[in-house]
């Protein structure tokens, strides 16, 4: 299914509910790998959100 935007064309794409969730933990994956390389023991909710951004700007590239 593709949709037409002024110039550009946006294409959708059928995932099931396996890569959905192979996608998700990969994900949570990288979050704990980014947290992991830290030595702090612990966060405050700046530094929570700051990995969480990491996390889905590597996922927009």
């Amino acid at each position: 299914m593709n949709e037409y935007l002024g110039g550009r064309e946006r294409r959708y794409v059928k995932v099931n509910d396996k890569e959905r969730n192979d996608t998700k933990m990969a994900t949570l994956y990288e979050l704990r790998l980014a947290i992991d390389r830290s030595s702090k023991e612990e966060y405050t909710k700046e530094e929570i959100l700051e990995f969480l951004d990491t996390v889905a700007a590597k996922d927009q590239k």
